[in-house]
């Protein structure tokens, strides 16, 4: 990497590897390491349901790229280890239809698994709790209170600082025989569980954005506007205060332009192509130079 005056980082693969292991399984209330096999009935359940929820997203070499291919990689990857064979689930259990979050709230699969079909709903989000009624525990299947949901969403909040990805499961019989009705569908879900992975950070990330500061670089993070973005921001190092931080959302909120309060931020989070490109001549100056570190199959690249 040439030493110029202005460092980009763009995107999160820019930070973070895509290689995802699961760690620790949360089922019927109770957590499961991920290395070895449970004969509880919520920890069967979680497991399947997440390998059939999550096959959607390996139709497509572009998908494969991708944070949900990532995540369904892990969830094959983690059945195989705990002895379920995603194969034999394909043929007992066919996919009817599937919708990914993009088309909806979450990763939605419609199964055929007799009469009624099953709804497998599942999200990187804590968001889904809110279409959750019912859960799986070691007594069977409960209500799930409000503080049981708030109980989960501080976990999850936790285990964002601590930069781990979580797949939250949920299930149901399904009254519909599509997906034309998500309303319908994504209706009053048992929550199977959730799976935590660790999405270690590029080697030396936070090495060499020491090095680039201590090198009187100015540093940048470029990212969706989310809240591993966030994450990730402030623990590579680009961001120290939350004042750092800009929102697309709040800018155009507000009607500022790229340009407000250019000089106070770090990241900026949420922008489209031709905000990012104004942004970068901002940040170039009239004679500087600027490097762009963006996701590479080895790790770092600069172009």
């Amino acid at each position: 990497l040439n030493y110029n005056d202005s460092v980009i980082f763009y995107g999160d693969e820019a930070l973070v590897n895509r290689e995802m292991s699961a760690e620790r399984i949360y089922a019927s209330n109770l957590f499961f390491p991920a290395d070895k096999p449970s004969e509880d009935a919520g920890f069967v359940t979680l497991v399947e349901n997440a390998v059939l929820g999550t096959l959607g997203n390996l139709t497509t070499a572009e998908q494969d790229k991708s944070l949900g291919g990532s995540v369904a990689k892990a969830v094959l990857d983690l059945a195989q280890t705990v002895g379920v064979d995603p194969d034999m689930l394909k043929k007992e259990t066919p996919v009817v239809e599937f919708k990914s979050a993009a088309e909806s709230q979450f990763d939605t699969t419609l199964l055929k698994n007799g009469e009624p079909h099953t709804v497998i709903c599942t999200s990187m989000s804590s968001d889904i709790l809110r279409i959750c009624t019912h859960m799986r525990t070691p007594s069977g299947i409960l209500p799930m209170t409000s503080d049981k949901k708030n109980d989960l969403i501080r976990a999850h909040t936790q285990l964002q600082r601590q930069a781990k990805n979580v797949l939250f499961v949920a299930s149901s019989d399904c009254p519909a025989s599509s997906l034309a009705r998500l309303a319908l569908v994504q209706n009053q879900l048992i929550f199977d569980g959730y799976i935590e992975f660790a999405e270690p950070y590029v080697e030396n990330c936070r090495e060499l954005v020491e090095e680039l500061r201590e090198a009187d670089q100015n540093v940048y993070f470029f990212g969706p506007e989310s809240g591993n973005s966030v994450i990730n921001a402030f623990n590579c190092g680009i961001v120290q205060r939350k004042n750092e931080i800009a929102y697309a959302s709040h800018f155009r909120k507000n009607g500022h332009g790229v340009d407000h309060g250019f000089g106070e931020y770090r990241a900026y989070l949420g922008f489209g192509g031709a905000e990012l490109r104004a942004l970068t001549q901002l940040i170039r100056g009239d004679n500087g130079t600027v490097s762009m570190i963006c996701s590479d199959v080895g790790g770092l690249s600069a172009s």
